[in-house]
Formats: C-alpha cells, structure tokens, sequence
C-alpha cells in the first residue's frame, strides 16, 4: 500500500519523479566510478583477474544493450497497425496511413485515445516495458545529464532506466561484488581498501534496489498508475462536457439573472448578493449531486468487471 501510494505520488508530481529518477542515476553512476577506480587496487596486489572478469561482463552488458536497442515500441505499434490488430469503433481495420506522420509514442498515443484505443496502448506498452533498453538508458553519467535535463520523464523511460540497471546488476555488478568479496576475504590489504569497501557498500545498495524493481515490477506500476490517472482525467473531461452547459445549469443561471434583474433598481446591494449566492449555492449542490452520482457508476462498472473477471476465472 505505502509502495503504490509513493509511486502514485510520483505520476502526479513529475518533479519529485525527476528528483527520484535523478537521485538513482547518481547512485548508479557512483557504483560505476568506484567500480573501474577499485581496478587500481586490484593491479596494485596482483589480482588482475577481478579487472579482465569484469571488464568481459561489461562487454556482455554493452553487446545486450545493442541487440536491445534495436527494438522500439513505435516500431511495435508500427507492427501491430500492419497487422491489422488496431480497428475504428465503427470495425474498421486501422492502416498505418490513418496514423500518418506523426509515428512516435505520444503521436500514438494521441491517435489510439482518440479512436477510443487507450486501454489497448497502455497494455501494449505493459508488455513492452519489460524489454525496454535503450543507450540512452543505459550509459553511465551521459544519461544522467540527458534526464537531468528533461522537463518530464516517461514512464517508458523510467523503465528503461531500471531495466539497464537490471542487466548491469547480473552482468557487470554481480562481478565487482564477487570479486570485492574475495578481496576483501582473501587478500585483505591495507592499500586501496577504502575504495574496495565504497565500491562494494555501493554495489550492493544498488543490487539491492534491482531486486526490489524485479519484485514489485516498478515500471508495470508506473504505467497502471499512468493509465488510471489518464481514465480519471478523461472522466473529469467528459463530466465537465455534459453537465457544465447542461439544461439544469443554464435554467438556474437564467433565473438568477432575472431575479437580479427584478431587484437591480431598488439599490438593494444586499439583496442582490443574496440572491447571487442562493443561486450560487443551488448550482454547486447539483454539481456535487452529479458528480457523486458519476462516481456511483463508476464504482459499479468496476464492481461489475471485478464480478467478471472472477467469474471468468
């Protein structure tokens, strides 16, 4: 409960995600540093199979990152529009012509919640979260700067982030941490051990929070998260649209205005405010009825899909 309500207040404040998502890359970083600067205590003592064993797990994170760098979830949709696995409400088969230029994620994105294919997006990118790697995700210090410098970071992003993390931590992390261990153990030497011991305290902080991301499944969250504040706004809108220029609304303030009127010569300033504010009041007790009214059904649509999906289990 405390984990979703955190990262719940990080999809409605993207300043604290950025401060949050900032505050890791440094630590990131960090490990990165202290582990290539503890290489000198290791050659200092001999020990230089702890550089060549981590510098080969380094280049399988670096050779992962290019196979997965290849695959772009606009190139997915792309795919998926191809296909034929997108259709118009009135059934017909979406091309990628209907799409046109704007093929990127948020121009996806702004077409598929059009078309009323917002559920659809956000689980195709569900789905594709679990894979994301990019460079840009994954180089040490140049993508702090890139985010540092990012007005707001995409749920995407945050996953590609955590994802790089994960594949350092079983490739190039879970060397050094082997590898400090034995040093610490083994050689134990004076020179150099408090690099050794900032590398390997820092490494597993950081190894520490990847099993925690596997765990929970941080970006899975986010984008749920995304997708339910996406609804609730849709919702509002959708609300605002009905009942603002609504019949109801538009007879109290046209009574209002002739109520003012009949009394508007009679220099009663008083009585005009009054009748302004019981009108005012009446207009704000049927929005809040509406409202709660609105929110009953919504709360009964998903009563009813909660009943469905446990029925069909």
């Amino acid at each position: 409960m405390c984990c979703g309500g955190c990262l719940n207040a990080l999809i409605r404040y993207p300043r604290l995600k950025k401060i949050v998502v900032t505050i890791w890359l440094l630590l990131l970083d960090a490990d990165v540093f202290f582990t290539f600067v503890s290489f000198q205590p290791y050659v200092d003592e001999g020990f230089f199979l702890a550089p060549a064993l981590i510098s080969l797990f380094t280049m399988f994170y670096l050779f992962a990152i290019f196979l997965a760098d290849r695959v772009k979830f606009t190139r997915r949709l792309t795919l998926n529009i191809e296909c034929g696995m997108y259709h118009f409400p009135d059934g017909k088969v979406i091309s990628i012509e209907d799409v046109g230029r704007a093929q990127t994620e948020e121009g996806f994105k702004e077409f598929m919640v059009a078309n009323g294919l917002e559920e659809q997006f956000y689980q195709d990118r569900n789905n594709f979260i679990r894979h994301q790697v990019t460079w840009k995700h994954s180089v040490p210090f140049l993508r702090t700067t890139w985010f540092a410098c990012t007005a707001d970071i995409r749920a995407l992003d945050v996953a590609g982030i955590l994802n790089a993390d994960a594949l350092y931590s079983f490739t190039t992390r879970m060397s050094q941490l082997g590898m400090s261990l034995y040093f610490t153990m083994a050689i134990n030497p004076q020179q150099g051990a408090m690099i050794i011991w900032a590398s390997l305290v820092i490494s597993i902080t950081s190894f520490y929070l990847t099993i925690l991301n596997i765990a929970v499944s941080f970006p899975k969250v986010l984008n749920q998260l995304e997708l339910d504040a996406a609804n609730e706004e849709q919702r509002k809108k959708a609300f605002e649209n009905t009942v603002m220029p609504c019949d109801p609304i538009l007879g109290m303030r046209k009574a209002c205005d002739a109520e003012v009127a009949s009394v508007s010569g009679l220099d009663k300033p008083d009585a005009i405010q009054e009748i302004m504010q019981k009108w005012a009041d009446k207009e704000r007790k049927f929005l809040d009825d509406m409202k709660a009214i609105a929110a009953m059904e919504t709360g009964q649509v998903r009563e009813g899909n909660t009943v469905g999906e446990a029925g069909h289990a």
